[in-house]
């Protein structure tokens, strides 16, 4: 591994795409085989305690709640410092902040490995394991197996035969009875360790660019072998913090109805290079009786970009959720668009609007669709939300692991909290394995028959 550069910038992410590092290290785990356990790797009291107490500091100065979810902070610390100072190892050490942590009951707070941030910080992505690759292929869990949720048109997936609905039984020598398996062992909410397991076990089917993967399928009860070739990953590549390497990839199509047309509108990210190809799959669909956003699977971004994305739906400035620190407030308030980026006058869309969710739609995908649900201007379709919504930042430690720390609270305009609980449709729709072997989306099938019904009820 490339030693890290000493001058290397402070890691910060205003985001809450935390999850996608813990489903790296699913992804680490379940993808390579390992020649036995490693060797413990000692830590001094003295850096122990340092750890700890810089870690501990940091929650004390920034979170935004002052009574730390009913904890006596400083009496945490008296309790937990000799455990840190007494860990021995990185390993234990890490387990005794995580135990202070998960006191405070928020997602996004972690400590994460010094060799899994180094290997994932953007200076160092370019190393010995190659580039990562794409087959096309969309996963969820979905009645107790890894099932094919989508296959992007032209893709290695769509070429090689993958079709929705079938079922991944073998990724090369990983069986995926083993990678269901993390799903028990992972700590916090069932949906989320779902998500966590199918974005790993993408990660895995995806292999690197010149790879060969070979991935076994049950297709609907008939064994299929297949050999995937990972082309590069289409979109746009963001560099964001310590986080992956994250693609900006936005996509648009006109669906007939029976009488005129939807607008289907998709994103992976919530990222800044979307918004010209939103400003074009905007203007060319438009003119469709109804418009619906599928942001299933994106788990968030920057949140700031509620406030630009809802400007295209809505004539007023509306708010859209509070984001709540220690020292201030922040209302995410919709922009609305009304110059066309030739500097022509426009007007928002003003006819209907569905979204469309799932337990892997987290973070900002989870601000946006509450605000747009609470403020009456768009629908909500498909799944509850994975309920992890709030932001986080990220620093080193003493020993060079990563601190990603909660330090503020998301609420709707009403005050309700996102955070633990999700975003519930207006329509639940479960995703069910027989529909997707039929080819059928019922989720966007629901959307697009309520703008048939031009969106009354």
């Amino acid at each position: 591994m490339t030693e890290p550069r000493t001058t290397r910038r402070r890691l910060r992410a205003v985001t809450t795409l935390g999850t996608l590092l813990l489903t790296a290290v699913i992804g680490c785990s379940a993808g390579r085989a390992s020649p036995g356990p490693p060797e413990p790797e000692p830590v001094s009291p003295e850096l122990a305690a340092a750890v700890f107490d810089t870690a501990w500091a940091r929650v004390h100065q920034t979170y935004y709640d002052t009574t730390f979810a009913g904890n006596d902070w400083e009496a945490v610390r008296r309790d937990l410092l000799p455990a840190a100072r007494d860990a021995g190892t990185a390993d234990s050490l890490r387990a005794v902040i995580t135990g202070m942590l998960d006191r405070l009951g928020d997602s996004h707070f972690m400590v994460i490995p010094e060799a899994l941030a180094d290997a994932l910080d953007p200076d160092s992505l370019s190393g010995a394991d190659g580039e990562p690759g794409d087959v096309g292929v969309e996963l969820r869990v979905v009645e107790g197996a890894l099932v094919v949720f989508r296959v992007r048109p032209g893709g290695p997936g769509d070429r090689a035969g993958v079709r929705p609905g079938w079922a991944v039984t073998r990724i090369g020598e990983r069986s995926a009875d083993r990678l269901l398996a993390v799903m028990e062992e992972l700590p916090g909410d069932p949906g989320l360790a779902r998500a966590q397991v199918a974005w790993a076990a993408e990660s895995r089917l995806s292999g690197t660019i010149g790879d060969t993967v070979v991935a076994r399928f049950d297709a609907g009860g008939e064994t299929r072998e297949l050999r995937l070739v990972p082309e590069p990953v289409p979109g746009t590549a963001i560099r964001f913090g310590n986080l992956p390497t994250m693609f900006a990839n936005l996509r648009f199509r006109e669906v007939p109805l029976a009488d005129g047309c939807a607008g289907v509108i998709a994103f992976d990210v919530w990222m800044t290079p979307i918004l010209p190809e939103l400003d074009e799959a905007f203007h060319a669909l438009r003119h469709c009786d109804g418009l619906v956003l599928d942001i299933r699977g994106n788990p968030g971004g920057v949140a700031g970009m509620v406030m630009a994305v809802s400007g295209y739906f809505m004539d007023e400035r509306q708010p859209l959720g509070r984001l709540i620190t220690r020292q201030n407030e922040l209302t995410l308030v919709s922009m609305p668009r009304r110059v066309t980026p030739a500097g022509e006058a426009m007007a928002p869309y003003d006819g209907p609007l569905a979204l469309l969710v799932d337990g892997q739609s987290m973070s900002t995908s989870e601000i946006f669709a509450a605000g747009m649900q609470e403020s009456g201007r768009a629908r909500v379709f498909g799944e509850i939300t994975g309920g992890q919504a709030l932001p986080a930042l990220m620093e080193r430690l003493p020993n060079r692991d990563v601190l990603q720390y909660v330090f503020a609270n998301l609420v709707t305009p009403e005050g309700v909290r996102v955070e633990g609980r999700g975003v519930a449709p207006d329509q639940t729709v479960p995703l069910d394995r027989r529909t997707l072997l039929e080819g059928r989306d019922p989720a966007l099938e629901a959307a697009l028959r309520w703008i048939e019904a031009r969106g009354d009820g």
